[in-house]
Parts: C-alpha cells; structure tokens; sequence
C-alpha cells in the first residue's frame, strides 16, 4: 500500500511589525509568543489608539495561528478598510479565506496585492497556492515561476512548483524544482520527502530511498520519510527492510494509521496472516472508516478460507465505499467458491469488467495491482475460473 508524502501548497501570512502609534500594548503583542496573549495586547492597543491598521492585521495573523479563519478576515478587512494601499494585507486576508477554502476569494485578494505590489513575490506564491488548490496547475506554475522570476531563492516557490508538476505527472520537471530548492536550502526535509515520491513514481526506487534516507537525516524523527522509505523498500522486495521502517514509524508516532497498514500489508506478502490481522485491526482502531484497513483484513480472512469472517469484514467496508473495487471482488471471489451467485448485480458487473483486464495477461495484472489489488496465483485461477462460467 503506497502512501505518498502530504502534497499541499504553502500559504504564507506577514505580520506588520510598524507601530504607527509605538504604544506599549503594541509592543508587547509583537514581543508575545502565544497567540492568545498577541490577541489581548493588540486588542487594548486598538482599544487605546483606534483606527491602526497594523493593530488589526496581526491580531488577525494570532487568530489565524489559533485557526479562527473568520475572526482573522474581519480583522484583515478592517486593516484593509484603514489602510487599502497595503499589499500585505490582502496577501493576509487572501490566506486565511484559502483557509477556509474559498480559493476564488483568496485569488482575488492576492491578486489585489499584485497590483499595490508587482514585486511581492510572496503574493505570486499565494496565488499559485490557490490556483494549484483549484487545481488549475497550468496557472498555478506561471505564478510560481513569477515568484522565482523575482526572487531567484525562494525554496517555497521552486517546491511548490515542484508539486504542481508532480501533479501534471511532469515528474522529471518535479524532481528538478525540488532539486533547485535543496540547492539552496540542503536542510529542506520536505523537498527530499517530496523528490522522494517523484523518484518513486518514476520507480526509481533506489533513488527514492536515497532521498527519503536524506530526509531521516534532517530529522531523525520524521515518521512520514520512515513510512516513505518502508514503501520503496516494499517495491524493491526488501520486505525485512520495509517492516523495520513501519516499524520504526510506529516507534515515532504510535497512531500514525498508514504504517500498520503498510507493514500488515507486508505481512500479508510473507503470508504472516496473524501479523497482518493485528496490524488491520490497529489500524481500523485507531481510524474506524479506514477502508484500505478493512479491504485487507477481508483478504487475509479470505486467504485463510474463513469466509463468514472474510464477508462480515468487507461488508463493513461496503458501508463506506460501496463501489471499492477490491472488496467487491474480494465478495465476488468468495461467493463464487461457494457456489452461489452474487445476489448483488454489482459483483457480478465488477467481475465481468475484469475479464478484459485479465485478458491482457500480466499487463491487465499490473494495473490492478497498482490501484492496490494484492493477487496471489490461486486467485488468478479462481476469477479466470469463474468468468468463464460468467459467459
């Protein structure tokens, strides 16, 4: 089971340190490292000066770090309203409403400070940001590329960039912009993490190791570069390797979900079913709608030839998706060694709609197999088995 690294785009909000009126509760807010107490000193400092644009907009950036996205816009609207000629101000606002998922709204406000400011990098990275989030990546690179344009050494453009071609399957171009980044900045764990999964699409397998191997060196505790690097040794059949990293993931972070379902389905490979159940089950625990968790434990059951326990599973995941691929034929598998038919019409549809995939030989089986359909030797035989009794 692959799971890639957190693709998102990086949103940046500015604080504004000027102190128009140089009171002390303005001071004081700046000085603050709680979000909470930044609140309360920038609000006696409105309190006690009025209209100040500057109090407004960072007690709009503590709301937004305490993640009250509304309370931080009706400040920002109210910096604006004092002061419309401050590009980093809308740049603010356009963030949070991101936040909030009004991407159309926050275009418009970063491009609002592209207009006060042509030369606000930081704004054209915004906007790429937004842009990739409504994934319009064509538009979200021209402003990623502007962003560079004007400051050659901006990482967060150049990664971002890279994301937006992964995103486009460009991943040569991708690897190349997380290149540039690590050029600039070697420490940038996340650039390594992201070319690691670049490498990895292109199976460059080894190399991914190499990269998410960098990553663990940055930051020895990163469980996320750990499960990475646990898939790729996964694709190169180092199966001892890959368990030690999910493992090792799980030493970091005990509730990080992907692992146990990455190394039970390790287990599974090595046909250790106990230890695949345990891991399915952790992981169903710990995330009770984690259907990858459910579809494997309704496999290992059905590997074990317990049936009833292999049906109730994957009718749970049912409840979730009804229309996962793998678990319907997980069913329609187990239905037909029992000698009935499905009483549901979407087994049967699912099963005739793999004969032509399996009619393409092992190439019909490798495009299963990277949706994620585990297939083992005597289960090919059974579904050829069965199709042909589907004519």
């Amino acid at each position: 089971m692959k799971v890639s690294v957190n693709l998102l785009f990086v949103i940046m909000l500015f604080p504004i340190v000027l102190c128009a009126q140089n009171d002390e509760w303005f001071r004081k807010g700046l000085d603050a490292k709680d979000p909470k107490e930044k609140i309360e000193y920038f609000t006696k400092s409105i309190q006690l000066t009025g209209e100040s644009a500057a109090a407004y907009n960072n007690r709009g950036v503590a709301k937004n770090d305490l993640e009250d996205y509304q309370g931080a816009i009706a400040d920002f609207s109210k910096a604006i309203e004092i002061d419309p000629t401050s590009a980093d101000e809308y740049n603010n606002r356009g963030s949070a409403k991101g936040d909030l998922k009004d991407y159309q709204g926050a275009i418009a406000d970063f491009s609002k400070a592209i207009e006060i400011d042509p030369k606000s990098a930081d704004a054209y990275n915004n906007r790429g940001s937004a842009k990739g989030d409504l994934q319009n990546y064509q538009g979200a690179i021209a402003d990623f590329s502007k962003a560079i344009e004007i400051d050659p050494k901006y990482t967060d453009a150049y990664v971002n960039r890279g994301k937006a071609n992964y995103h486009l399957q460009d991943y040569l171009g991708a690897i190349a912009d997380y290149s540039k980044a690590i050029e600039i900045d070697p420490k940038y764990i996340d650039a390594y993490l992201n070319r690691g999964s670049a490498k990895d699409d292109l199976q460059d397998y080894q190399g991914a190791i190499a990269d998410y191997s960098k990553a663990i060196e940055v930051d020895p505790k990163s469980a996320v570069a750990y499960n990475n690097r646990g898939n790729a040794k996964g694709d190169l059949k180092d199966y001892q390797g890959a368990i030690a990293d999910y493992s090792k993931t799980i030493e970091i972070d005990p509730e990080y979900i992907y692992s146990y379902n990455n190394r039970g389905f390790i287990y599974l490979k090595l046909s250790r079913y106990d230890d695949a159940i345990a891991d399915f089950n952790k992981a169903i625990c710990l995330k009770s709608d984690c259907i990858s968790a459910f579809a494997n434990l309704g496999y290992v059951y059905l590997q074990k030839g317990k049936n009833d326990l292999a049906i109730e599973v994957l009718n749970k995941c049912l409840k979730i998706n009804d229309k996962s691929f793998s678990v319907n034929m997980d069913l329609a598998i187990i239905y037909y060694r029992q000698g009935e038919l499905p009483e549901s019409k979407l087994y049967l549809d699912i099963a005739k709609s793999l004969e032509p995939i399996l009619n393409k030989g092992v190439d019909g089986i490798n495009e299963l197999e990277k949706e994620g359909y585990y297939w083992t030797k005597k289960d090919k035989k059974t579904l050829k088995k069965m199709f042909d009794g589907l004519k």
